[in-house]
């Protein structure tokens, strides 16, 4: 129990500093240049409770026209017959650049009014330019941004390392007995996470996949029931993390939460990308952030 105690310590201490922990590493010139390179993803995503949601949804609108035409008030037609196809409908564009990564959501959310029976939508759509200084939110229908929005730093960051990259460079700083310990946990980590506790890094979780013409590992997370299937695809190399996938680095090109299911669809590589890919719309209102200790790059 004490070998247990003092690896978890070890991994509280590394997931600390972990979400703005980045390698200071060699100018890279193609961080510079004003066209990068960009490896593109474009995922379609469903609500993890679809069916039920269409379901209820049905029944809704039948006690709303029974409701609505006793009450005399209007009742609409549901549109093509039936109710929609997908309840919460997500279209996800990813744009890997050199450590740092746009993800851009779009979709809608479509519900019920009960004044006339009529199905209608709450849209949203936003992105989230991510990388080892923080996280910026900005929401094109408010026409804001919100976190670590300073585009420059976002843009010259170092790499932003995984639990596996940093559980491997805390080693240098341990001694024999100590890694003798934290090794031994590691080897048990499935049998630890089986018993409740949250394992360090991702473990893999079934067999390689093609998706969008990729291959694909899967990678469950314990903590938080979910599953990646991420690509790295020869040639390229450098691929970072995003705010979708911060366990392991590489192409997200399938993710499966409770809540909603991601796939990818389309994959373009080596990309030029445009010269405000990574940026905020001019006359957005900003609101930076400040994270106390971060790194900031």
């Amino acid at each position: 129990m004490k070998k247990i105690n003092l690896f978890q310590s070890l991994i509280f201490s590394l997931f600390i500093g972990f979400c703005y922990t980045a390698t200071a590493g060699q100018e890279n010139p193609e961080q510079k240049a004003g066209n990068r390179i960009v490896q593109h993803v474009h995922l379609n995503g469903i609500g993890g409770h679809n069916e039920f949601q269409r379901t209820n949804m049905r029944e809704q609108y039948e006690a709303c026209a029974r409701d609505n035409d006793y009450a005399g008030l209007p009742v609409l037609p549901l549109p093509n017959g039936d109710v929609p196809k997908i309840i919460s409908p997500e279209s996800v564009d990813i744009d890997y650049g050199v450590n740092v990564t746009m993800t851009k959501f779009e979709g809608e959310l479509y519900y019920l009014d009960q004044s006339d029976c009529g199905i209608r939508s709450i849209p949203h759509k936003y992105a989230l330019l991510f990388s080892a200084v923080g996280e910026c939110k900005i929401d094109y229908l408010k026409y804001t941004a919100k976190g670590q929005c300073d585009v420059s730093r976002h843009l010259n960051a170092g790499r932003l390392l995984t639990p596996d990259e940093l559980v491997a460079q805390s080693f240098a700083r341990l001694t024999p007995q100590q890694r003798a310990v934290v090794e031994n946990a590691l080897q048990n980590q499935t049998a630890v996470a089986h018993n409740g506790h949250v394992p360090v890094s991702p473990i893999v979780a079934g067999e390689l996949k093609r998706i969008a013409g990729l291959l694909c590992q899967s990678y469950a997370m314990a903590s938080i029931a979910s599953k990646n299937c991420v690509a790295n695809p020869a040639g390229i190399s450098s691929i970072p993390v995003s705010s979708l996938n911060l366990e392991k680095a590489g192409l997200l090109l399938e993710s499966t939460i409770p809540a909603q299911t991601l796939i990818a669809d389309s994959v373009r590589l080596n990309q030029v990308a445009s010269a405000n890919l990574f940026s905020i719309p001019v006359g957005f209102t900003v609101e930076e952030i400040v994270i106390p200790n971060g790194s900031g790059q």
